[in-house]
């Protein structure tokens, strides 16, 4: 008995440690972000945010449409040490981001011909000259990331996230430097391209000397490879369907909205994504590490793990999710000019993810620990389904207003799926479920006090 209490308390000071350089790096990671954009909106026009939004979504959509899951694979193998499956996952890596970058380049060369013979909107981003060339530019950076090296996700694994943690934040600290300082001497664009690609580059280089564990290898075992590919069939087709539930929004907007309008959007937007991916960062890098080590070493104590984490999880995402539903205008009144007025009342609506779909996703996260690499995939698929449907269709009655709301409550359409599955594993308890709902009206007051 004292054994394994020792052995829990060395686990949680491990959690604890790992959340607090997630959250500390994140925070600080947003702040250089935040500080960075408040610079750049004083420097770009909002049509270069929307642009180089689109790029961005391009590319992470050829990202997460041939996802299959390495990280997580490598997190979940059961030998730590094995340098034939570490290699062999690197290498698989390193051949998908040299892929990405040539459907990069086919992709930007497919725009040039639809600009040319005029199939694209005149008025819509797609019609920026400059498009094809950014998505080819900027798609090396899937090359670079590509030999990112497979000690990332060891020291993930073992939750040693302070190095990890500071090389990010030092590779976003130059990578704003150098873009404020290109869009100084030359205000475009590709200030924003040039911060990017050297961004990726220093983090690359700063993994490989400072990051210790094996020295990878070209090399394809193919026991290792079968693991790989087998355990990620799934999780690509989850990634497929989440990046157009989760990222779509902006790929359709690009459609229907004029590019000065999407600028606006995408303001809102990465206030509202600032915060979620805080929590996001904590599923992936904290908790489903943990969720892996309890399931491999005691099934039966990972149900009481994940509520007790899910209590801690709902109080601060209630409060913080309803703190920004009822303040985001006056946050955005604070911080931008009255050309970005409206993103006040989107970034309000875009909050309520924050508020009402982290804890679940907690237990998708659990679910993933266990093997079940499949729920993401149905509840993400169900999601994309209604974004697609909904958006042309809120569009067409209430125009912008209803596009925003269609994307800021798509996450509900995939709650039931997930609850069900939760419920037949007997990690779903309707009252611990309600529990934490005060939080969310004491965080509202607050915000309407703002």
């Amino acid at each position: 008995m004292k054994n394994e209490f020792e052995v829990s308390m060395v686990h949680n000071k491990l959690k604890i440690n790992a959340s607090l350089w997630v959250v500390g790096g994140h925070f600080f990671g947003q702040s250089i972000r935040l500080a960075s954009n408040l610079v750049l909106t004083r420097l770009l026009v909002p049509e270069a945010f929307a642009t180089m939004a689109i790029v961005s979504i391009i590319l992470m959509g050829l990202a997460m449409f041939s996802d299959i899951g390495i990280g997580q694979s490598i997190i979940r193998h059961k030998d730590n040490d094995n340098s034939d499956f570490l290699n062999t996952a690197w290498t698989i890596q390193v051949i998908r981001g040299g892929a990405l970058w040539l459907l990069c380049v086919a992709i930007g060369i497919a725009l040039w011909f639809a600009q040319t013979y005029n199939l694209v909107s005149g008025e819509g981003v797609y019609a920026e000259e400059v498009l094809p060339y950014l998505i080819a530019v900027i798609g090396f950076t899937a090359v670079v990331d590509g030999f990112l090296p497979t000690s990332m996700f060891t020291k993930n694994r073992e939750l040693k996230m302070h190095r990890l943690t500071v090389i990010d934040l030092v590779s976003q600290v130059i990578s704003a430097i150098v873009t404020i300082s290109w869009a100084l001497v030359n205000p475009s664009v590709w200030a924003l391209v040039a911060g990017s690609l050297t961004g990726s580059i220093i983090k690359l280089i700063l993994l490989r000397v400072y990051i210790g564990g094996i020295k990878n290898n070209f090399f394809l075992d193919k026991k290792s490879a079968a693991s790989v590919l087998n355990f990620g069939k799934w999780i690509m087709l989850s990634s497929i369907v989440t990046f157009i539930a989760m990222q779509g929004d902006r790929l359709l907007l690009g459609h229907y909205i004029t590019t000065k309008e999407l600028g606006v959007y995408v303001i809102a937007f990465f206030l509202a994504n600032s915060i979620f991916q805080v929590f996001s960062s904590l599923l992936h890098k904290v908790w489903f590490p943990v969720f892996c080590d309890i399931y491999r070493n005691s099934q039966e104590k990972l149900a009481v793990e994940y509520y007790n984490d899910r209590l801690k999880l709902d109080s601060l995402t209630f409060f913080i999710g309803g703190f920004l539903v009822a303040s985001g205008g006056a946050i955005v009144d604070a911080l931008y000019d009255s050309r970005y007025a409206d993103a006040g009342w989107m970034l309000e609506v875009l909050s309520i993810r924050i508020a009402l779909s982290l804890g679940p996703a907690l237990g998708v996260t659990c679910m993933l620990a266990m093997g079940n690499s499949k729920l993401n995939f149905d509840s993400m698929l169900v999601r994309a389904v209604g974004l697609v449907v909904s958006m042309p269709i809120c569009h067409h009655f209430f125009g912008l207003n209803g596009v925003v709301w269609a994307v800021g409550l798509n996450f509900i359409i995939g709650l039931p799926i997930i609850y069900w599955a939760l419920a037949k594993e007997g990690l779903f308890i309707l009252k611990k479920e309600l529990l934490p709902m005060p939080i969310l009206i004491i965080g509202y007051i607050a915000g309407s006090i703002l």
